[in-house]
């Protein structure tokens, strides 16, 4: 496969975009996943079907992009890709998700409480 500089260039970035695709799908993983799992087994399926899922995504990423072609440089910019998110973004990225979603279950747990109030008012009022 005989490939242009410009292609070249964009086969590379793709791969390097499919790399931190990876990485912000494990950050998203790793803040949704707030409650330890004492059971083992849970814990086992919920990374084996993460990583299922994760390969299903970059594969498809790869598919769109450049149409699934697998050597040893898109492995090499897949890490890359990894590293580059880990190193830079990661810990912005969790602490901003991590804020995000305390403040979601914030307004879930003020909004479930507003319901049961209005609940007890109408069903529960003594005449």
């Amino acid at each position: 496969m005989i490939l242009s500089i410009y292609e070249q260039l964009i086969f590379f970035i793709s791969n390097f975009v499919a790399g931190v695709i990876a990485a912000l799908l494990f950050d998203v993983y790793r803040v949704l996943l707030v409650c330890e799992h004492p059971n083992k087994i849970v814990t086992f399926l919920e990374d084996i079907l993460f990583l299922v899922l994760d390969a299903i995504v970059v594969f498809v990423f790869l598919l769109y992009t450049n149409e699934a072609y697998i050597n040893a440089y898109v492995y090499v910019f897949i890490i890359l890709g990894l590293c580059f998110y880990i190193k830079f973004i990661s810990p912005l990225f969790v602490s901003v998700i991590r804020k995000f979603l305390n403040q979601f279950l914030k307004c879930v747990r003020i909004l479930f409480k507003f319901i049961i109030y209005i609940l007890e008012c109408l069903f529960l009022s003594k005449k």
